[in-house]
């Protein structure tokens, strides 16, 4: 079943790859995960939303993520998923979709973790490489001036 996301002395972490639960899962399944990893950023930078069952819905629509497998999502449509939630907190749906062409065009396992590791990195205060880091720090940055 669904692993809890770890967290970071109690604050957000992003999970990587192999930590994401790696059984097919139900829109709502997919919903709730996605909000427990949210949970620990704070209504500020959550701006009092939850991440719903629509918003996943609409990632499929508009083409960021294939279509589900038959009723259910895998492990790379949850990586999608979570990117896209995670960045849209702070970046605007057409940023967002550019955002996933340029780190999710190959592999999305390696895609993921890139940016896991970035995320993970910038928000602990350290500088991370590459494109992966410049939009972990770009992310970073607009969520610290959200929470402020």
């Amino acid at each position: 079943m669904a692993r809890e996301p770890h967290t970071r002395k109690g604050g957000f972490r992003y999970p990587l790859y192999e930590e994401l639960p790696d059984d097919l899962m139900f829109a709502r399944d997919l919903v709730a995960y996605v909000n427990r990893v949210h949970e620990p950023l704070g209504d500020r930078v959550r701006r009092g939303k939850t991440f719903t069952t629509a918003m996943a819905t609409n990632y499929v629509k508009g083409g960021l993520t294939p279509p589900a497998i038959g009723r259910r999502y895998d492990r790379d449509h949850l990586a999608l998923i979570l990117f896209a939630a995670t960045a849209k907190l702070c970046f605007s749906a057409e940023e967002v979709h550019w955002l996933a062409g340029q780190l999710f065009a190959g592999d999305v396992a390696a895609a993921h973790d890139a940016f896991a590791r970035a995320v993970n990195t910038t928000l602990a205060g350290e500088p991370a490489p590459g494109r992966e880091g410049a939009i972990a720090r770009a992310l970073a940055s607009r969520m610290q001036a959200l929470a402020d």
